[in-house]
């Protein structure tokens, strides 16, 4: 005798399944009557719910692939072409503007005071901080900066950044030689040979300039990134 509910009609390969599934289907049964009208029956809502779990596995396999996919897309994005087509503004061609650069006396004193990098990275920063900037620098390129250069963005490479941070040196020296009577005069007005050398050695970079220069690109990177689709004015 086949081991079938008579409440869903379900059938069932032993007399104790039957057994554990007739008690919870024999509640339920009895506890929705009022539901069950217009040709409705549990039979049928059972089948409904069959047909509604099969669904959502189909639907989280969909949304597996679709993520899978907007992976790759992120992964496969170039910055160059996306920056070049999409943010409209011109800012001032990278030759032009290093040697615009001027030196503000707080920059100076952070170089004097704590270091080649901490003051060189605020110069680069200070200039690069407003919407229209010849460096950028995005989120989904890690460490990586952006100049723009001969009318077209590009990859900053480690020598153009290098020689950015060396043309700092001569503008340092500059605005170090029109304020340098000032803050080393003693009382009878004479210059401290002593702190005037300690400054020059800091504006060198202290003999360690190739590790102030990876220090200042990572300083520059962490404050100057965002998203990437911050650039379209939307967005702004």
């Amino acid at each position: 005798m086949p081991n079938i509910c008579p409440y869903c009609e379900s059938e069932f390969k032993s007399k104790q399944q039957l057994q554990s599934h007739y008690r919870i289907c024999s509640n339920v049964s009895n506890n929705t009557m009022p539901l069950m009208h217009n040709g409705i029956t549990i039979r049928k809502l059972y089948d409904m719910v069959q047909i509604l779990t099969i669904q959502q596995e189909k639907m989280k396999i969909k949304m597996r692939r679709l993520e899978a996919s907007n992976r790759k897309i992120k992964k496969k994005i170039s910055i160059m072409e996306y920056i070049n087509k999409n943010y409209k503004e011109k800012p001032s061609d990278f030759s032009n503007w290093q040697c615009k650069i001027k030196i503000e006396n707080s920059e100076l004193k952070e170089v004097i005071t704590n270091g080649f990098a901490s003051g060189v990275s605020k110069v680069l920063i200070r200039e690069n901080m407003g919407r229209i900037s010849t460096l950028k620098a995005f989120n989904e390129k890690d460490q990586t900066l952006y100049v723009y250069n001969n009318e077209k963005w590009t990859i900053m490479t480690d020598e153009m950044f290098k020689g950015l941070c060396l043309i700092m040196i001569p503008k340092l020296l500059m605005k170090f030689a029109s304020v340098e009577k000032n803050i080393f005069a003693d009382n009878s007005g004479k210059r401290e040979t002593e702190k005037y050398s300690r400054a020059r050695y800091k504006i060198y970079g202290e003999g360690k300039i190739d590790k102030h220069i990876k220090a200042i690109k990572k300083i520059t990177y962490k404050n100057l990134r965002m998203p990437i689709r911050n650039i379209t004015t939307e967005y702004i």
